[in-house]
Order: structure tokens, then C-alpha cells, then sequence
């Protein structure tokens, strides 16, 4: 489910940013060495789950 919700930041994240963000099971794990990319991160994969309801 989560896969099928943030698919088009996975595309985007993982052939640019592929260590940045990890999508496992009901986990997810974000991360970057710089602040500024994480909040945006962050921002971007709220963003999707709360347009889904989760």
C-alpha cells in the first residue's frame, strides 16, 4: 500500500537520491546530510500520506 501511494516519489527519490529514503514494510525511513533536502523530505511524504488519509 504505502509503495503504491508514494510511487511517484520513489521513482524521483531513488534514481537521484537513492540512500536518502527507504521504503520497508510499514516503516519508513528518511534521511540526508543536509537539513535543508530532509525537511523537504519530510514535507513531500507527509504531504502524500495525508492526501491519502494515512
Amino acid at each position: 500500500l504505502i509503495n503504491k501511494i508514494l510511487i511517484e516519489y520513489l521513482d524521483k527519490f531513488i534514481i537521484i537520491y537513492i540512500n536518502n529514503i527507504l521504503i520497508y514494510i510499514n516503516n519508513i525511513l528518511i534521511y540526508s546530510n543536509n537539513i535543508i533536502k530532509y525537511k523537504l523530505y519530510i514535507y513531500l511524504i507527509f504531504k502524500k500520506l495525508q492526501a491519502t488519509g494515512l
